[in-house]
């Protein structure tokens, strides 16, 4: 095994572990939460106000739990543009009493997102980094 290999391999891991950790944000989110109706409030630039160029932007949903609570927070996504255009629609998000501070909006970006990073790992190890 040459250090090229090493390198490789020490790659393929790296990968394994972010997707690995992307899915385990995803479970820690979902599991006890419950999936709710959300409207649109605005979209917010995330990161620090005083600098304009930093962040990405998220949602602000209001949603009712079953409780009869009304909830207002930002959503845990980040986009690359602006999108206003969708102020005032209805989508579904996943809130955890637990940590009601996080809610995620209902995609399935974050698994996709995981496994390809999962997958890409283990590509580069057996294809890269063991040849």
């Amino acid at each position: 095994m040459t250090l090229l290999n090493l390198i490789y391999c020490l790659l393929g891991a790296v990968f394994i572990v972010l997707g690995g950790v992307c899915l385990w944000e995803k479970y820690r989110t979902v599991h006890g939460g419950m999936r709710l109706p959300a409207r649109i409030i605005r979209c917010q630039r995330q990161g620090p106000k005083n600098r304009r160029q930093s962040g990405g932007y998220c949602f602000v949903v209001e949603f009712t739990t079953p409780d009869g609570i009304r909830h207002t927070a930002a959503t845990n996504d980040s986009f690359w543009f602006d999108q206003t255009r969708r102020v005032g629609t209805v989508i579904e998000v996943w809130y955890n009493p637990a940590s009601p501070t996080v809610v995620e909006r209902r995609s399935l970006e974050a698994e996709l997102l995981g496994a390809l990073f999962i997958a890409l790992g283990f590509a580069v190890i057996f294809w890269l980094g063991l040849t």
